[in-house]
């Protein structure tokens, strides 16, 4: 089964109850890459652009304020 990025960035939204007005230009965003990812296939800058956008927006969750997500502890040096 093959889902959508629109799905998913639908499903994060709708997961995210602490999800403010502030959070509504990084959000726009993520469904602006979602639409093109699902329109036009994977492109390498936006997915990661995508991904980078939904780690800013994960970072926000009042659960893991002040943590480092998986891939800045891998960089760490």
């Amino acid at each position: 089964m093959s889902r959508s990025f629109v799905t998913t960035v639908q499903e994060f939204e709708d997961s995210c109850k602490w999800l403010s007005v502030e959070d509504g230009p990084a959000l726009t965003s993520l469904y602006l890459m979602a639409e093109e990812l699902d329109n036009n296939g994977i492109q390498g800058p936006i997915i990661s652009a995508f991904g980078l956008a939904y780690r800013s927006l994960l970072k926000r969750a009042p659960s893991s304020s002040g943590s480092k997500d998986e891939l800045e502890g891998l960089l760490d040096v």
